[in-house]
């Protein structure tokens, strides 16, 4: 059963009322007065409805008056009801950066938010957690027969792939890390292969932890899903490589791997893969992936960033012979999508599998034995001071499954899926500051 978010409310914002209703003293009155507001606008641009998206306010909306929103004691408003939210750090400096959300909005819609704050003070949220994510690695285990027993496992922000470590030998809970929305969960194998799998929810609820403890099949239908997608030696869906000579070449051979959770909150989770020293055709790379993850949504951002200028960086799609391959119709927008549907998944139902990209980055759609492959141009950093030369690409992959909470079940439900997220990709919502006279 699909759970309700509950509605909470701040503490500065009870006060406030008890003194509208019922009076206070001094003291309380003087906490009230305190509160500084900082108030913008979310429009729709579009003629379409946007249900439960996912609004970001950057630094540049975080100021006022000539000072940061402080941002260990707020709560953010719409009229009388608290929304929901969440800071983040995008640069990980320690200084919040960023603040997310999700509202929804009619056409043309234009809705006015308030941040709330009090400039020196900390206060705390319990907001409904909607996304997840985690490495659990195996502790006080054994290695028997080149598998670890018993042992139990247990979360870590960072783990650095040891040498010693071999496909297949339980050290990490499904293998590797996961990360998960209310809609769909992701695994990406923390080993040479470095794909991703899917995890198909039969709810909305946060399974992962559940997920791959010891003596568990997450292969078997389970009352919260399974596994749904079978990846072998294709990119899975959404995994990066390079394409040279007609062949991909996955990332299996850097001298260091490592995953680090950035982010594990109630409205965006954020993992982190740093592969140092991949070697490929006589050079090599640094390259950071950055997978997020946000509530209410299928799609996982991937944001990478690799040293020189390659220009042939390849994502792509594992094939089955019961998918169908889709491409987006030609339209303006900056955003296009390859996909796949059909009976395609692990228990021979039907799964959509998507990946949306910015056209200019686009080389060439082509495939290979294993996978539909997007092959694309990262775009060159230029940098005024002596740092390594690096490269940035952004895309996007989703999945959808029959049995999900949405279930769709048929080519052209997904098709129309497709195209309202396509939609929202190239329209997004705009965000700006209001100035309102008291």
């Amino acid at each position: 059963m699909t759970s309700k978010p509950e509605k909470i409310v701040s503490s500065i914002a009870l006060l406030a009322l008890c003194c509208i209703n019922v009076g206070c003293n001094k003291q309380e009155q003087d906490t009230v007065k305190s509160a500084q507001n900082v108030t913008f606008s979310v429009n729709n641009p579009s003629k379409f409805t946007r249900t439960d998206v996912s609004v970001q306010l950057d630094e540049a909306l975080l100021i006022n008056h000539d000072s940061k929103v402080n941002t260990a004691a707020f709560s953010l408003w719409h009229d009388q009801q608290e929304i929901p939210s969440q800071t983040l750090d995008k640069n990980k400096d320690g200084i919040t950066d960023h603040l997310i959300f999700n509202t929804s909005l009619v056409p043309f819609q234009r809705k006015i938010f308030t941040l709330r704050y009090q400039p020196e003070s900390t206060s705390s949220h319990n907001y409904p957690k909607r996304t997840h994510a985690e490495l659990a690695v195996n502790q006080g285990g054994a290695l028997i027969d080149g598998k670890y027993q018993n042992g139990t496992f247990i979360p870590v922000d960072f783990q650095q792939l040891s040498k010693s470590h071999v496909i297949g030998d339980q050290l990490f809970k499904y293998e590797g890390p996961g990360w998960e929305s209310d809609k769909i969960a992701y695994r990406l194998y923390f080993d040479k292969r470095n794909v991703i799998d899917i995890f198909g929810k039969k709810n909305s609820e946060i399974v992962l932890p559940q997920v791959g403890q010891l003596g568990d099949n997450y292969h078997e239908d389970a009352p919260w899903g399974l596994d749904i997608l079978k990846v072998g030696n294709s990119l899975g869906i959404g995994s990066i490589g390079m394409y040279l000579d007609g062949k991909v070449h996955r990332v299996d051979n850097a001298y260091e791997m490592s995953v680090s959770i950035v982010g594990d909150g109630p409205l965006q989770s954020h993992i982190r893969i740093n592969h140092q020293g991949w070697q490929i055709a006589e050079q090599t790379h640094n390259l950071i992936s950055n997978l997020t993850i946000n509530a209410g949504s299928r799609l996982t951002q991937n944001s990478i960033t690799i040293t020189g200028k390659p220009e042939n960086l390849v994502t792509g799609i594992v094939k089955h012979q019961a998918a169908t391959l889709l491409y987006s119709p030609k339209n303006n927008g900056e955003w296009a999508y390859m996909a796949t549907f059909g009976k395609q998944s692990y228990v021979d139902d039907e799964l959509g599998m998507a990946i949306f990209y910015k056209k200019s980055s686009l080389v060439t759609l082509t495939e290979d034995e294993h996978s539909y492959l997007l092959v694309m141009k990262p775009q060159h950093v230029a940098q005024l001071v002596m740092k390594p030369q690096h490269s940035t690409l952004d895309y996007y992959f989703s999945a959808t499954w029959a049995k999900d909470t949405d279930a769709i079940t048929t080519e052209d439900a997904f098709t129309a899926y497709l195209a309202h997220e396509l939609k929202k990709l190239n329209n997004p919502v705009k965000i700006s500051a209001v100035t309102i006279k008291q």
